[in-house]
């Protein structure tokens, strides 16, 4: 049972940075960088909070989970290097030195750090305002 409950706490941990690596360099495609930067955002915030209050039980095996981030951990990068792509061949707004591919990489490197910090604080600024049942009590 505790492993389970560890399955379940790192499946759902991972899940909004997963979600993130996918989602907003799809909105940065479809939306360009003017929208898609801030709906990127909005999106990471909202898988966040729903990784938090939705299902808090899910029969996934802790074994699964470590396999699946094996196998699902270069696609996730893809995302990000299909940003960079976007980002300094289809929309060269950041150039650096007058390289569209170094305001690139910068510009994919400060939305991946990003999203770790917006998913850390969603999480924890759900966690810390949501009221479960199942308070902990002496």
């Amino acid at each position: 049972m505790q492993k389970q409950l560890i399955g379940d706490q790192r499946l759902w941990r991972r899940v909004p940075g997963a979600a993130a690596a996918i989602l907003w360099p799809l909105e940065v495609i479809l939306l360009g960088w003017d929208h898609g930067w801030w709906v990127g955002a909005a999106t990471v915030v909202a898988v966040a909070a729903l990784s938090v209050l939705l299902p808090m039980r899910l029969p996934v095996s802790i074994y699964l989970v470590d396999l699946l981030e094996s196998l699902l951990r270069l696609p996730l990068w893809l995302g990000w290097l299909l940003l960079v792509w976007h980002l300094s061949v289809r929309e060269p707004v950041f150039t650096i030195l007058g390289q569209p591919v170094a305001g690139a990489i910068a510009v994919a490197a400060s939305a991946w750090l990003l999203t770790r910090i917006l998913t850390l604080a969603a999480r924890l600024l759900v966690r810390r305002t949501t009221v479960r049942g199942n308070a902990g009590g002496a």
